[in-house]
């Protein structure tokens, strides 16, 4: 069995990760003219993106997956072990990112965030795009973290991608599987399985995912030991 990582592409341009993806903020961070969160908790997450574009699904931050309502069936139907709830919406930026020409993007920006955090919050277009929907999964198996010293990073087969997190590596323990074809480890990895990754295909979002294959533990080992 084969686990993969969800992944938002944003090559060849980073800056696609926050245009098409959003960001993931606190309610604190809203400036003046932002919707008023100040009733959230401050350990609530929120959305911060661009309109009026928006896929039928993103990944705010690589992290939290969210729709809008009409996405929410579908995706039930491939996953229903998944739940719903409303996600928070903070700032919406009018940037119609989408008519810049692929060489000509904007060049004012010190940071790709800037795109969203230096420009207005539109309220207009907020109420005219309506509510964003978090999609809730399920946790579903351990990662274990560990270091890998330098010179022994070499051993690594090429097709074990391996996701290394402040120098350390995370690897999947299929013994604590549940099961299910898409689920969440520690640090909101979004992990699918072979199964997960047919369903998710069916979507035909692969302009703004990819399936990173993700090490498992036992088969690390195993390759090690050899």
């Amino acid at each position: 069995m084969t686990f993969y990582e969800l992944r938002p592409i944003w090559r060849p341009r980073p800056e696609l990760d926050v245009l098409a993806h959003g960001l993931i903020a606190c309610p604190e961070w809203g400036l003046k003219g932002d919707p008023d969160l100040s009733y959230l908790s401050p350990e609530t997450r929120i959305l911060m993106r661009t309109g009026p574009f928006f896929p039928s699904l993103a990944m705010a931050s690589s992290r939290i997956l969210y729709c809008q309502k009409i996405f929410m069936e579908i995706f039930a139907q491939e996953f229903p072990e998944v739940s719903f709830e409303i996600f928070p919406t903070g700032r919406i930026v009018d940037l119609d990112w989408q008519s810049w020409p692929e060489d000509e993007f904007p060049n004012w920006i010190n940071e790709i965030e800037d795109y969203i955090i230096c420009n207005p919050h539109s309220e207009s277009l907020s109420q005219k795009i309506g509510n964003f929907y978090r999609i809730v999964i399920p946790f579903g198996a351990r990662v274990s973290y560990f270091r890998i010293a330098p010179e022994n990073r070499e051993g690594m087969s090429d097709n074990l991608k391996m996701r290394e997190i402040h120098d350390s590596y995370g690897a999947i323990d299929r013994n604590t599987w549940n099961g299910m074809p898409i689920f969440t480890a520690q640090n909101n990895v979004i992990l699918l399985s072979e199964i997960g990754v047919k369903r998710f295909q069916k979507f035909g979002l692969e302009d703004l995912f990819e399936f990173e294959e993700y090490l498992d533990k036992d088969t690390w080992y195993e390759k090690r030991s050899e």
